[in-house]
């Protein structure tokens, strides 16, 4: 019939594409290795651990509400800090009950994208914050990578400093009110590098997961994938591009802070946040067209079974028509 020439027209297209794409080593196609490059950090010194600024990504979300009512109702240890009410609801920021006044006091700024950036805390005190942000995360990631995931840079501070990026390292005049929002500014931008280092992860391990797809369909063989598997997989796509392009923007606080937007930019290139991003995008797009050709297929395998049927039940009443016809003669 006309519809299965178009089938055999069309599954034929999608082969020679496939196998054009499985020869070819476009960097669009080599979905099993991250996207990102190495990233070389200067690595915080073991013994100066606190000298140091770690962001750690451990879920997709927190309730930010819950914990600053957590931590003021029964914690102790920590205590919820100033910050510009633009960010209330976006980051809490949390410092050590006994030393909060100091001006080289341990703090954290926790993103509500599920996301913490710890200044000059020890392992204890990150330990002790991770277990308390525990209880308010949506959706926790795997304890593997959040601890292969995280970025570190060095914290160096001089009276004279101008706050600056320097080589991997953080240079402020101090950690007091006067730069806080040089500090979050750093912070904002590792911790969009360190939410898109799982995000490279997930693609990783969802391409892998993909990989089979075109040379089940170079090699003709049936695919066993059914549409409810391509749905969901499409819309776990979509989900990871909305976090890649649309959530975590804090970028209308920086409009009228140009300084604390110019130190959140070059930490962002630094980190080569904007390649890995587009980098992202590109294979996001790639696999996005291969499950839209694999909806396709699965469709029109569909409907040809559909057809089938149809075939069937024609031929069937053909079939008890004749029957009948018969019985009428004989009779």
């Amino acid at each position: 019939t006309g519809f299965s020439r178009l089938f055999s027209f069309s599954s034929c297209k999608m082969f020679r594409y496939f196998s054009r794409a499985l020869h070819t080593r476009s960097p669009l196609l080599s979905l099993s290795h991250k996207t990102s490059p190495t990233r070389k950090l200067i690595a915080a010194n073991p013994a100066k651990l606190g000298n140091a600024v770690h962001a750690i990504a451990t879920a997709e979300s927190y309730d930010l509400g819950v914990l600053q009512s957590a931590i003021v109702r029964n914690n102790y240890e920590f205590c919820a800090l100033k910050l510009p009410d633009e960010l209330n609801g976006k980051v809490l920021r949390v410092g050590k009950s006994a030393s909060s006044t100091l001006d080289d006091a341990p703090e954290a700024f926790v993103f509500a994208e599920g996301t913490v950036v710890c200044w000059n805390m020890n392992t204890e005190t990150i330990s002790s914050l991770l277990e308390l942000v525990r209880p308010m995360q949506k959706t926790p990631y795997d304890a593997d990578l959040v601890s292969t995931e995280r970025e570190v840079m060095e914290l160096e501070t001089a009276p004279d400093a101008v706050s600056r990026l320097e080589g991997g390292r953080i240079v402020l005049r101090n950690l007091g009110d006067t730069t806080l929002l040089d500090r979050f500014a750093f912070s904002d931008g590792m911790a969009l590098s360190v939410r898109l280092a799982i995000l490279e992860s997930t693609l990783q391990e969802y391409a892998a997961q993909m990989e089979t797809l075109p040379v089940t369909l170079r090699a003709r063989r049936p695919l066993k994938i059914s549409m409810e598997e391509v749905q969901q997989r499409i819309g776990e796509l979509m989900i990871l591009r909305h976090s890649v392009n649309l959530a975590s923007d804090n970028t209308d606080f920086y409009w009228d802070r140009p300084t604390a937007e110019q130190l959140y930019v070059r930490t962002c290139r630094f980190l080569d946040v904007p390649g890995r991003r587009a980098a992202i995008n590109q294979r996001l797009t790639y696999c996005t067209e291969l499950m839209e050709l694999l909806r396709t297929i699965v469709s029109e395998k569909h409907s040809r079974k559909l057809e089938w049927y149809i075939i069937w039940l024609i031929a069937v009443e053909v079939v008890f028509g004749f029957w009948n016809l018969i019985e009428k003669y004989v009779h």
